[in-house]
């Protein structure tokens, strides 16, 4: 029997704009007039429209598309200074022998990578450096994998502006980064917490007893044939190179002060003062706050808090040039290098604008507040707090079936977003349960190419990995529903 192959992203989304296509020959089409439901007349969608549909959804999406695309090509600058590999060199030195701190900082690291931008398949480069280190420090790969698997997907469980979750989520229902950004924070703190509480206790009982404690106990003759005489050499750690990762963190820095809405959520108006006071000399190019109508596609300046795509592609294509040319790299070597990240996230911004096509399938065929009707219909029979862990837990199947977060973000939040404020509990929130919930299958998901590629490069049995991965699960969905709960309860 042939082996069962899994559909790729692009097929399920695809397949999802056909099948709402045919939902808008089915639903009866209308909208809400003065607060009020009512049917209004049909405008079914055809082959046509199907086939067009990708394509408005490029043109209306071209905001996020681009801020993915330059993200792709500012991070590959950042990579190719070795700057990151060079860090983790270094650690691996000064800490050689009190390897219990280079668990806690290495964890905390990766997990500002996932939390950062989704850190995922670049943890797969790191095994063949972390590997040996662990071993000959008594720990087993399975912390190892505990390292850059668990740690790197706990960052992205609670990401506060992660452009691959949140920022395509939030783009496809019109919501700013900012919104919901505070419980996601708390969502990351406390999972993050408690996942490296976990990989401690998990790590330190290996090293204690490895025959007693460790899951692949039985692999070790195995496992120190592998890796105990293989090791990686990290380039060197220079000035350049702390410059460089600085600037890294400075940039994302920059970006989760510039989307928290500091003067319309908080009431803090500080960076206002301090964009209108730059704003009276015209060399800087400044506008004036009260003076700039700042739209979502606008690349005008804007004070801390206004920010949105605009804004923050200015912020990564000005930062990804200026790494490079501190870096020492050529005009070509930064150009070349700035492509090639690009073309790696192509992917990514060809599901976004075929993901929009469902909602623009949805919006023409006037079908959006119908569904809207039958979703506040659906409130009547739970409270708020109900219908977020329903949503929750049908995020748990979604997970295996499009291990993407990108593609599960494009594929439910056009449906499942805008049930958020039918169902009071507020569509930021349901982007943030999606992306805990979702983020949870990440640490297990057999369709996962970074799951099963970590386990294959530390050599280590799927179900013994799944079996100790089961309970943490278990444990961090509960802290993250009791958060969302929380703030579903608060409004917040």
């Amino acid at each position: 029997m042939g082996k069962i192959k899994m559909p790729n992203t692009f097929t399920i989304l695809f397949a999802i704009i056909v099948i709402v296509s045919i939902l808008t020959w089915i639903i009866p089409p209308g909208k809400y007039v003065n607060g009020l439901y009512q049917t209004t007349e049909s405008h079914p969608q055809g082959l046509w429209n199907i086939i067009a549909s990708p394509v408005q959804g490029f043109f209306n999406a071209k905001d996020v598309i681009l801020y993915v695309l330059i993200l792709g090509g500012f991070l590959n600058i950042v990579i190719k200074t070795g700057a990151m590999d060079a860090f983790i060199g270094w650690l691996l030195e000064k800490l050689k022998g009190h390897e219990h701190f280079l668990i806690l900082i290495l964890f905390t690291l990766f997990s500002f990578g996932g939390n950062g931008y989704g850190m995922g398949e670049e943890t797969i480069g790191f095994y063949s450096l972390l590997l040996p280190v662990f071993i000959r420090a008594g720990y087993d790969p399975v912390t190892v994998v505990l390292v850059l698997l668990v740690g790197s997907n706990v960052g992205i469980v609670g990401s506060m502006f992660n452009p691959f979750s949140v920022g395509i989520a939030s783009s496809l229902v019109g919501l700013s980064l900012g919104k919901g950004m505070l419980t996601r924070f708390f969502i990351y703190i406390a999972c993050m917490g408690t996942a490296l509480a976990f990989t401690l206790w998990y790590a330190s009982r290996v090293k204690r007893d490895y025959k007693k404690y460790s899951i692949v106990a039985d692999l070790k003759e195995e496992h120190d044939k592998a890796f105990k005489t293989s090791s990686v050499q990290a380039p060197e750690f220079t000035t350049k190179r702390r410059i460089s990762l600085s600037l890294y963190l400075l940039t994302f820095a920059t970006l989760i002060i510039g989307v928290i809405p500091w003067g319309s959520k908080w009431g803090v108006h500080l960076f206002e003062h301090i964009n209108d006071f730059f704003a009276q000399w015209s060399i800087f190019g400044i506008q004036t706050t009260t003076s700039s109508d700042y739209l979502k596609t606008d690349t005008s300046s804007a004070a801390f808090g206004d920010w949105w795509f605009g804004q923050i592609c200015v912020l990564f294509f000005f930062s990804a040039v200026f790494i490079g040319k501190l870096a020492g790299m050529k005009q070509d070597e930064i150009v070349d290098n700035f492509m090639e990240g690009a073309k790696n996230f192509l992917p990514v911004s060809l599901i976004i604008a075929v993901a929009r096509g469902i909602k623009v399938i949805m919006e023409n065929g006037a079908i959006n507040d119908t569904v809207l009707h039958y979703g506040t219909m659906f409130a009547e029979h739970f409270n708020s707090v109900g219908s977020l862990i329903t949503i929750y837990f049908l995020y748990f199947p979604i997970g295996l079936l499009i291990p993407s977060t990108s593609g599960a973000a494009a594929a439910t939040i056009p449906i499942l977003g805008p049930l958020g404020d039918a169902l009071h509990i507020g569509t930021h929130n349901v982007i943030s349960a999606y992306q805990s919930a979702h983020g949870m299958m990440q640490f297990i998901a057999p369709t996962s190419a970074i799951v099963m590629g970590g386990l294959m490069l530390a050599k280590i049995p799927y179900v013994r990995f799944l079996k100790l991965m089961l309970p943490l699960i278990a444990v961090l969905s509960v802290i993250s529903i009791t958060i969302l709960s929380v703030a579903v309860m608060l409004k917040v």
